[in-house]
């Protein structure tokens, strides 16, 4: 907040003032992640889907991951799978 306040202060006539677009653009290339791709990568390996936790919030989470990642869909399966619940993997195996 201090830094657009010094900005706005200074320039009365930014875009940002009457284009919400520009605005968030703005506050992402001064303030979003540096390396989306990688940090994306690492939240998928990270993510697991909890015991009491429904599959819809884990596969919600899982793509607003995915989508930034550059992955191909293979290596999306693989990742998708290895964070499921143990209680899903069952599941699926006594399928055909």
């Amino acid at each position: 907040m201090l830094w657009w306040q010094l900005i706005l202060v200074a320039y009365h006539k930014l875009l940002i003032h009457n284009d919400w677009g520009e605005f968030v653009n703005q506050l992402n290339t001064y303030f979003g992640q540096p390396n989306l791709t990688q940090a994306s990568k690492h939240a998928l390996c990270a993510l697991k889907m909890q015991d009491y936790q429904h599959v819809n919030k884990y596969m919600i989470k899982f793509s607003e991951h995915a989508t930034h990642t550059g992955l191909n869909d293979v290596v999306l399966y693989g990742e998708f799978y290895w964070g499921l619940a143990e209680r899903i993997k069952d599941q699926l195996l006594s399928l055909d």
